[in-house]
C-alpha cells in the first residue's frame, strides 16, 4: 500500500476507534449524571467515575481534541462531587469540587468560565457547615472574579451571575439568623458592589431583596437611621412600580420604617411614614 494511503488509513481507523470510544464515554457519562439526579448517588459514583476513567483513556489518542475532554473530565469530578454531598460525605464531597477545580485550572486555564460553577457548589457546601462559613466569602469571591474578567470581554452568563449573588445573598441570612449581623451585612453588600460592577443601576428593581435584607440586618444592630435609608431605597423601588409587589409587602416595609423611627425618636419621620401607611388604606 503506498505509504500516504497506509498514513491516511491509520488515521481513519483511528478517527472510528476513537469517535466509537468517545461516544461511549459521553454515553455512560450521561448515564452517571441521570442516576446522581435520581439520588442514586452510590451508583451514580461509580458509573461516572468509569467515564472519567475512559476520558482520560483519549486523551493521547487525539490531542487536538483535548479541550472538550478536560471540560467533560472537569465536569464529571463536579457532579462526583455533587453525589458525596447528596451522601452527607462533606469531606469526599469537598475534595471532588476541589479536584475539578484543579483540573479545569490545569488544563483549560486559570479564568475558565466553568469555574465559576463549581466554585458556587463548594460554597454552597460549605454553607452546610457552620465551622465553614468563612470560606464561602472567600470562595464566591474567586468566581466573582473570574466572572467580572470574562464580563469585560462579554463572555459572562448571566445565569452565574444568578448563582453567585444567590450564594452571597443565602449567606447573608444564614449569618443574620445566626446573629453575625456584621458578616452578613459584608456579604450583602458584596453582591450590591457585585450588581453594581456588572453594570446594573441601584436604582433598578434587582437591588430590593438586598436593599430589605441589609435594612432587616441593620434593624440587629439597632442601627435604626441606616436601616431608614435602606428601607427608603426598597419603598422608592416600590412606588416607582407599584405593581412589582405584593400590597402586603409594601405595607410590611413601611411598619418597619416606621418602627425604626419611633425607636430614633424621629417625628417628623414618624409622621412621614404614617400617612404613607393611612394613604394604603384608601
Amino acid at each position: 500500500m503506498h505509504k500516504g494511503l497506509l498514513q491516511d488509513f491509520l488515521f481513519s481507523s483511528v478517527n472510528r476507534a476513537y469517535n466509537s470510544y468517545d461516544s461511549e464515554a459521553f454515553r455512560t457519562g450521561n448515564i452517571g449524571v441521570t442516576l446522581l439526579k435520581m439520588g442514586q448517588y452510590s451508583e451514580a459514583i461509580n458509573t461516572i467515575q468509569t467515564a472519567i476513567n475512559m476520558r482520560k483513556a483519549l486523551l493521547p489518542l487525539l490531542p487536538e481534541d483535548n479541550i472538550d475532554n478536560n471540560n467533560r473530565i472537569a465536569v464529571l469530578l463536579n457532579a462526583i462531587g455533587a453525589c458525596y454531598q447528596g451522601l452527607k460525605d462533606y469531606s469526599k464531597s469537598e475534595e471532588f469540587y476541589l479536584a475539578s477545580i484543579q483540573h479545569r485550572q490545569s488544563t483549560l486555564g486559570e479564568d475558565d468560565s466553568g469555574l465559576v460553577s463549581v466554585y458556587y457548589n463548594l460554597a454552597c457546601l460549605y454553607l452546610l457547615d457552620s465551622t465553614k462559613y468563612h470560606k464561602v466569602l472567600e470562595t464566591l469571591q474567586k468566581g466573582i472574579s473570574i466572572y467580572t474578567s470574562l464580563a469585560t470581554i462579554g463572555k459572562g452568563s448571566s445565569q452565574d451571575k444568578d448563582l453567585l449573588i444567590g450564594g452571597l445573598t443565602e449567606l447573608g441570612i444564614i449569618l443574620k439568623n445566626s446573629g453575625d449581623f456584621d458578616a452578613a451585612l459584608v456579604a450583602y453588600h458584596q453582591a450590591v458592589d457585585f450588581r453594581k460592577a456588572t453594570g446594573e443601576n441601584e436604582n433598578s428593581f434587582p437591588f430590593f431583596n438586598l436593599y430589605i435584607n441589609i435594612g432587616m440586618t441593620l434593624k440587629g444592630k439597632k442601627e435604626y437611621h441606616k436601616q431608614i435609608n435602606y428601607l427608603q431605597k426598597a419603598i422608592d423601588l416600590i412606588e416607582n412600580n407599584i405593581s412589582a409587589v405584593e400590597p402586603v409587602i409594601y405595607v410590611g416595609i413601611l411598619n418597619h420604617a416606621l418602627t425604626a423611627a419611633q425607636q430614633l425618636g424621629d417625628k417628623e419621620k414618624e409622621t412621614f411614614y404614617t400617612t404613607k401607611l393611612q394613604m394604603t388604606k384608601k
